[in-house]
């Protein structure tokens, strides 16, 4: 078997990590479902929610989750300890299996297979990436990262990112387990938030419609 990015982390944080960050992102999914039905219905849950996040963040480090939200829509979002995109990259991204394609502006802009190409467009990687990866068993995946407020934003698809074997979930995990702080229990608290069932097939894809790298082109 190939080497992992992970292989360097502790076996302990990476568990505990991997088993919170899918609670993580049930709820969140469960969260932004009852709010795009009605923003009233969360009175009771938002703060719980928020403070469900300050313990997560509290617990990993390296990573931080930021909630926002407008009018109709309560989103996500993944930050990564790194304000360099371009070392990111290399350092991470890069040497993950099944990479196929990396652009800077868009998707599919240069191949792993098309050498020079491929390196002079690695060259040019500043305040964003695009990443396409293949998966023989899943098909294609795409993950968009931008430099945001000193770290780095991952743009992510909810279907993939809790699936161990992707890129998105090794990412954030390389990242995630890095530090941990045992003490603070997440995944109890978030197990007792509710949304006791796992997301639908209709949830999930109601959530990745605001989390669709393909618009950031």
């Amino acid at each position: 078997m190939a080497p992992s990015i992970l292989d360097s982390l502790d076996k302990k944080n990476l568990n505990e990590f991997t088993k919170d960050f899918k609670e993580l992102m049930r709820v969140a999914i469960g969260m932004h479902k009852l709010y795009s039905k009605s923003a009233q219905k969360l009175a009771g849950r938002s703060k719980k929610y928020k403070e469900l996040i300050e313990l997560f963040n509290k617990k990993y480090d390296e990573i931080e989750i930021k909630i926002t939200k407008s009018i109709d829509e309560l989103n996500t979002e993944i930050y990564l300890n790194s304000d360099n995109v371009k070392e990111l990259f290399m350092n991470v991204a890069a040497k993950i299996p099944g990479l196929k394609s990396i652009g800077t502006a868009g998707f599919d802009e240069a191949k792993t297979d098309e050498g020079d190409k491929f390196s002079k467009k690695m060259s040019t990687i500043r305040e964003k990436v695009y990443l396409s990866y293949y998966y023989s068993s899943k098909g294609s995946d795409t993950i968009y990262i931008e430099k945001k407020e000193d770290k780095a934003m991952i743009l992510y698809n909810p279907d993939i990112i809790t699936d161990e074997l992707s890129a998105e979930f090794k990412i954030c995990a390389f990242f995630g387990a890095k530090k941990v702080d045992f003490d603070a229990d997440f995944y109890h608290k978030a197990a007792s938030f509710g949304f006791v069932d796992a997301p639908s097939s209709r949830d999930v894809r109601e959530f990745k419609s605001n989390y669709d790298p393909t618009l950031m082109e």
